[in-house]
């Protein structure tokens, strides 16, 4: 949402911007937990380009036009990517057993 706010119309280029010098070549959604009642993280396995795996969390947050959060199983929310900066995703450890959330 603030995306919108700060960039407008122009907002898909800001993202295409941050990610041109980080390719994925694949992804794969390994779970998703639902930490709140308008909010969830996305574990998931991206591999660069260059061939290399991590695993990294989405934080997801459902809210309404206003930006404010609407919890499930109300109407008129619209998950959203809480952030799409590459370098702001949470990172995942390998020894983490049991995931996020």
């Amino acid at each position: 949402m603030e995306l919108h706010r700060k960039h407008g119309k122009a907002a898909p280029r800001e993202v295409r911007l941050a990610y041109e010098h980080h390719p994925l070549s694949a992804f794969r959604v390994e779970r998703i937990s639902v930490t709140a009642a308008a909010v969830c993280t996305v574990r998931t396995e991206i591999t660069g380009a260059e061939g290399k795996s991590r695993r990294v969390g989405l934080r997801w947050i459902r809210e309404d036009e206003s930006g404010d959060p609407v919890p499930v199983p109300f109407d008129g929310g619209t998950w959203r990517l809480y952030t799409w900066d590459p370098a702001r995703f949470v990172r995942v450890e390998e020894s983490d057993a049991h995931g996020i959330g």
